[in-house]
This record gives structure tokens, sequence and C-alpha cells, in this order.
């Protein structure tokens, strides 16, 4: 009977070393051989890049429509509360707001900047963040709608 380790296939180490050894591949392309052979160019594929103006500009951007969202954010909780909805409840509501835009900003200025949109891992992420977030401001909104006040 087999055991589970000797399933298992072996590595072999020594190819491995002789790749490494005669592949000659850099960031531009392969260097041509002695033998006229030529190694398959290296495909490179970057992260996102951010240059320090561009990433100055949108954390500018950013810092100034955080402040918005906090006033839209405090506009939302008096609208509540006037409402007559319990205020925790209508808190709860506006902070929620106010995450999903900043959350949703964030992920739209960095994407546009950074090229992030063509990390499709990343980004996907990111925008089941930004679907998390909303779900959460959506079931709290409506929490906060249904929540009456006695008076």
């Amino acid at each position: 009977m087999l055991t589970l380790l000797e399933r298992l296939p072996l590595f072999d180490v020594s190819k491995v070393q002789t790749f490494l050894t005669t592949a000659q591949l850099q960031v531009g392309g392969a260097r041509p051989s002695a033998g006229g052979a030529q190694a398959a160019p290296l495909v490179v594929v970057s992260g996102p890049h951010f240059d320090t103006t561009e990433l100055l500009i949108g954390l500018v951007v950013l810092a100034v429509l955080t402040v918005a969202f906090f006033f839209i954010q405090r506009f939302l909780t008096n609208t509540l509360i006037s409402g007559n909805a319990r205020p925790p409840k209508a808190a709860l509501a506006g902070w929620a707001l106010f995450t999903m835009l900043f959350v949703l900003a964030a992920t739209g200025i960095f994407s546009v900047i950074g090229t992030l949109w063509t990390m499709l891992p990343l980004f996907g992420s990111l925008l089941g963040l930004n679907l998390i977030v909303m779900i959460l401001f959506i079931t709290s909104f409506v929490s906060a709608k249904r929540s009456a006040r006695m008076l």
C-alpha cells in the first residue's frame, strides 16, 4: 500500500538549475546568446505606478471630499432625526453613508491616478469592499427609517 508521501510527484532541482543557468532574461527582453539562439523575452507586469505629484493631488482631492462627505453625513443624520428616527440608528446610517462615499471616492481616485484598475485582483477586492459598505448603508438607512421615536 502506498502512503500519501509516495504518491506526491518529485521535484527535480537539477532541471531548475539548468534552466536558470541557461536563461538570459532581463527586463527589456533577452540578450542574444553566443550560439545565435535567443531566449524568449520576459513579460513584465508592473503594479500601479504612483507619481509623487499625482499622489499629492489625489490626497488633496480626497481630503476635500472627506470634508464634504462629513457635512453630507451630518445632513443625513439630522434629516433622519427630524423625521422621527431614533438618534443612534440615524447616526449609524449617517456614518455608513460617510464610509461608503469615502471608500468609493478613494477607490475611484487611486484607480485613475495609479492605474489600479489594471490589477484585477486588487481592484476586484476594492469593488467587493464597496459593495459590502453599500449594503451596510442601505440596511442601516432602512433600519433608521423604520425606527420610530416615541414623542
